[in-house]
């Protein structure tokens, strides 16, 4: 779909290199993933809440400077608050770093920076963030089998941070791209929206397409 010279295009995670980070990114946010072994650290910083995506497990996760740490079990979302972390791999895994801010991170570190050097005026920007209203200032660790569904779609979770939201729907293999929907808006300034395709583990490939 082409609208303004902007193109919906796919882009391919790097996956090839052991304990390899790559990024990708829409206009509002940016998604990294991070390929990790058993006590591999990688940190990774924003001003915002951060959602964290581990469609595999294995983990523990410190904040900068705190004394303690959180281990995460099952394959699930963890939403932490603003900050600095540090995350050390227990096993082989994966995981998805999604925030509308991170400092850490420079244009060469994202794979798709030049498509958003110049911001389409169409994109509504991120605005005031929510306000939390329990469990403020707390790391929210989020098993998926124990997140709510619709009841005539199980396979479908939806969650929320202060400053994006997600939808998790489950898939046994990749689908069939021809097939994917586009995300339709109404109003003349649209969301800025970035469809992931996170397989099952050893299911390849894993790609993300963007839309701005």
């Amino acid at each position: 779909m082409v609208e303004n010279d902007r193109v919906a295009r796919l882009h391919s995670f790097d996956t090839s290199v052991p304990d390899r980070a790559s990024a990708i990114r829409a206009q509002n946010f940016i998604v990294q993933q991070i390929s990790g072994h058993d006590g591999h650290d990688v940190r990774f910083a924003s001003s915002e809440e951060i959602i964290l995506i581990l469609p595999d497990a294995g983990g523990m996760l410190k904040r900068e400077g705190a004394d303690r740490s959180d281990r995460i079990d099952e394959r699930g979302v963890v939403i932490v608050p603003p900050g600095t972390y540090h995350f050390s791999f227990t096993g082989s895994a994966r995981l998805f770093v999604l925030a509308t801010d991170r400092p850490d991170l420079r244009d060469h570190d994202i794979a798709n920076a030049e498509t958003y050097r110049v911001p389409d005026e169409r994109v509504a920007p991120v605005g005031a963030p929510f306000v939390r209203i329990a469990g403020a200032g707390e790391v929210q660790i989020l098993p998926i089998a124990s997140v709510p569904h619709p009841a005539t779609n199980p396979r479908l979770k939806f969650l929320q941070s202060a400053t994006m939201s997600i939808n998790w729907v489950e898939y046994a293999a990749p689908r069939d791209r021809t097939s994917l929907a586009t995300m339709a808006c109404g109003t003349p300034q649209r969301r800025s929206s970035l469809a992931a395709e996170v397989c099952a583990a050893g299911v390849e490939p894993r790609t993300m397409s963007t839309a701005g």
